[in-house]
């Protein structure tokens, strides 16, 4: 074994044992199977394919920054933006854990999202806004504007991400329900006249494009609450025949005023834990029966949308 395959070795050996995951989870989470993680901490492969480093740094929620020290290591080139479509590609390889995966990393998170939305099966969310698929181009640049200096590809990488989150989300209302949980007054706080004009510009384009794929897609349900979860969530149910499972994603609402970068904190959960996705399903069992029933009609939904959109234009 020589020096250079010795570091690499040590390194990713270091990561596994540090991680909160066993191997065979960690195996699962990246796509990669329990053989290639040993061979790699064995030093056993020469030329390591480079999508797989990068699945396997993503799966032990390595930044941007760790994941060029890992390429180095195995004798690669630091990250560029041909390596987006490898981002892409993991995202469908990627498998449910039964394990509560913490997720460190926003592109992470949006990792697991594609791969949620990309399953097939029933999908519902709960958030404080319209899902996050339909966000316009820019949207995500002007969301992660504070961290674009992170790396020279953070924000073309978030992009990307963003645009597949759309047109898997198209492919799915195509076949599958999708439906969504919002409280009124989270509604109504997103498309509020007191807030940066920058800011409102963005969330008006966002609740103009859930109108139009309200008008689109029959399956699209879009549901406002008298009340909220206290959770932002992703509930897939995967069919009985299908070789996926069902999967669930966690998060929390973001509380305005800076935030701390840079120091791993967390960005969500990941599991197929049944035990939790038991508890999701009764938790969006419960905010089904608080769906305004004055708004349970669609257009009536699409009408009160539009008037909030107005009012919010209209700067009151």
């Amino acid at each position: 074994m020589n020096p250079r395959q010795q570091a690499s070795a040590e390194y990713v050996k270091q990561l596994i044992e540090a991680g909160p995951l066993p191997r065979n989870q960690v195996a699962t989470i990246s796509g990669l199977t329990n053989t290639y993680i040993r061979d790699l901490e064995r030093g056993a492969i020469v030329n390591a394919e480079r999508g797989k480093i990068i699945a396997l740094g993503l799966a032990l929620n390595q930044t941007l920054a760790q994941l060029d020290e890992m390429l180095r290591l195995f004798d690669r080139a630091p990250l560029s933006l041909d390596d987006i479509p490898l981002f892409l590609a993991i995202a469908g390889k990627s498998k449910s854990s039964s394990v509560l995966l913490p997720v460190r990393n926003p592109f992470s998170f949006d990792l697991y999202t594609i791969a949620a939305i990309k399953t097939p099966g029933k999908h519902a969310l709960a958030s404080y806004k319209p899902t996050a698929a339909l966000q316009p181009q820019g949207y995500w640049l002007h969301e992660h504007r504070q961290r674009l200096d992170e790396h020279a590809i953070y924000g073309e990488l978030v992009e990307a991400l963003g645009c597949e989150m759309g047109h898997k989300l198209e492919t799915l209302l195509k076949s599958w329900p999708v439906e969504q949980y919002v409280s009124r007054h989270a509604m109504e706080e997103y498309l509020s006249a007191n807030q940066d004009p920058e800011r409102r510009k963005w969330h008006v384009a966002h609740v103009k494009r859930l109108i139009e794929y309200l008008d689109r897609y029959e399956n699209l349900g879009f549901n406002l609450t008298h009340q909220s979860s206290s959770f932002l969530f992703t509930l897939k149910t995967a069919t009985k025949s299908s070789k996926f499972k069902d999967h669930l994603l966690i998060s929390y609402p973001l509380q305005p005023g800076p935030k701390l970068r840079n120091v791993g904190l967390l960005a969500g959960f990941s599991t197929g834990n049944s035990v939790m996705i038991a508890s999701f399903h009764e938790e969006l069992g419960i905010l089904r029966s608080l769906v305004d029933e004055k708004l349970q009609d669609r257009q009536k939904t699409i009408d009160y949308l539009e008037k909030l959109i107005t009012r919010s234009q209209a700067g009151f």
